[in-house]
This record gives structure tokens, C-alpha cells and sequence, in this order.
């Protein structure tokens, strides 16, 4: 389940996006095109619509390109400011940005210690995936007791409670195998997993939604394929494979049917049919 608790950034805190020096936050690289907004916040590049909501998507989807183990930080101080052209963007704190940071860090030291003993060195690729929702479902109980309760529903929206605590919510599944599957080094030679490839590739994720739930996307060769690990689990029952890689009865079961996600106009190659923008 996701909240969006995102809001029109007032006059009073700035109504004029101006481009500046890239944000820092530590010692670790400004991965995410963010730029100097006012007093305590930033913006996201890319993020300029003309539409409050278009910015909103736009702003989620490219920091979703870079943080795959955040989700779509409903539960942070986003915004939607004004550039100076009449454009919107998405805003953020600065404090914010630093704690999304240092999720990501530890969510990648993670991977980096325990995912190459779950996929081993040779897995076929799509085999990879199996055992990445394997591992997720074997370890993580959904704690339906978090949606009564806002503090740990905040605390559910990355890979961290998955991958450290062992319960989570929707959103805690889809980050942790939107991460755990981009973290894997391709051979593009051999289509294996490869842990000593010198020059790897990485299957793109994408964090899927609409007003109810959250699942993921993997860019395949014929376009994205959809992976839902929270109904895959079966809430500790029986495994089913039908949410892995969805088929058309899955997406269209009642709780995947609307896609509220944004996808760039490159990648037009879907199993429904997403909202008009």
C-alpha cells in the first residue's frame, strides 16, 4: 500500500526553480541529477512538466532509475515547485536526500556481502530472478499490522526492513527485488551471472503502482515484464509462480489492472494499458 504525501511547494518557500551547483550529500557521488533549490531543498532534474502531477511522476521515475532499493519516498518531504518558466518540478529536503543516500549505501553493502551466495557465479539470467523472489519470500513475513500504523508503514518503503529485519509491506518486496535483480552483473556475452565480468550489464527495474499496491518491472528484451514478489510470497503459503513474470489473468486479477507509474516514451511496450497523462 502507498500514500502520496506529496505537496504544491508554497510562495513562502520559493516559487522560482533556478538552476545551481549539483547537491552533495557526505562524501558519496551525486548519483541523481539534484540541484540547489531554496533554503533547505533541492530538486530533482528532469522532473519539468506542465502538469503538477506529470512532475510528480517524472521526479519519481528518475529517482527510481538510480535508488532501486528506495521506493517512491511517498513518506519524505516531497514537493512541486515552479520554475520560472511556469514549469513544475519535484522538490525535496535536503535532509531528506542525505537519508536516502545512506539507505542506498547500506542496501548496497548488502548486496554486495549476501547476493553473490543467493545467485551463484553462472546462473542464467532469468533464472536469477527465480532465485532473487525466492529469497525474498523465504525471508521477509508481511506485516499486515503496519497498515494501521503510520511509523512502521514509513519504515517500509525501502529494501532495509527486508533485507535486515525480515518483515516489510508491498513496497518493501518490490525495493528489495527491484535492487537485488539491478545489482546483478550480466555477461552480455554468455547472458550468465557473472561476479568476475569486467564489463557487465544490468537488467533495468522499474517500481510499479497504483493507489492500493506496489510490485516491479524488469526490462526484457520484448519490453517489461512484471514481477509481483508480495503476492508471490502468498503471505507465507504456498508459492505462486503466476506473479512471477505476469501473464494477462494475473494483471488483470482486480489489483494490477491500473498502472500509475510513469514510463518515458521509448518504452511504450506494455501488458495493459496505463492512465492518460
Amino acid at each position: 500500500m502507498k500514500r502520496r504525501w506529496i505537496r504544491l511547494v508554497t510562495a513562502v518557500e520559493a516559487a522560482v526553480l533556478a538552476a545551481g551547483m549539483p547537491v552533495r550529500a557526505g562524501d558519496q557521488e551525486d548519483l541523481l541529477p539534484v540541484r540547489d533549490y531554496t533554503g533547505n531543498y533541492c530538486y530533482v532534474e528532469h522532473s519539468g512538466s506542465d502538469t503538477i502531477r506529470g512532475a510528480q511522476l517524472a521526479g519519481l521515475c528518475e529517482v527510481d532509475r538510480v535508488y532501486k532499493d528506495v521506493g517512491n519516498l511517498a513518506y519524505l518531504n516531497l514537493g512541486v515547485g515552479t520554475f520560472s518558466n511556469g514549469m513544475y518540478g519535484l522538490v525535496l529536503k535536503r535532509s531528506d536526500y542525505a537519508a536516502l543516500l545512506a539507505l542506498h549505501g547500506r542496501c548496497q553493502r548488502w548486496l554486495s556481502d549476501h547476493l553473490p551466495k543467493i545467485v551463484p557465479e553462472g546462473t542464467p539470467w532469468k533464472e536469477a530472478l527465480g532465485l532473487c523472489a525466492d529469497w525474498i519470500a523465504d525471508n521477509t513475513v508481511y506485516d499486515r499490522d503496519a497498515l494501521r500504523d503510520p511509523v512502521r508503514m514509513r519504515a517500509y518503503q525501502s529494501a532495509v526492513s527486508c533485507f535486515f529485519g525480515g518483515t516489510g509491506i508491498c513496497a518493501t518486496y518490490a525495493t528489495a527485488f527491484d535492487s537485488m535483480v539491478h545489482y546483478l552483473p550480466i555477461d552480455p556475452d554468455t547472458a550468465l551471472v557473472s561476479w568476475r565480468a569486467e564489463d557487465p550489464v544490468h537488467l533495468e527495474t522499474k517500481y510499479v503502482g497504483n493507489d492500493a499496491h506496489l510490485w516491479s518491472a524488469v526490462w526484457e528484451e520484448d519490453g517489461w515484464h512484471f514481477y509481483d514478489i508480495t503476492f508471490y510470497d502468498n503471505d507465507g503459503g504456498t508459492r505462486r509462480p503466476e506473479y512471477l513474470d505476469m501473464g494477462e489473468a494475473a494483471l488483470c486479477d482486480g489489483f494490477h489492472d491500473v498502472i500509475d507509474t510513469y514510463f518515458s516514451a521509448d518504452e511504450q511496450v506494455f501488458a495493459v494499458p496505463l492512465p492518460q497523462m
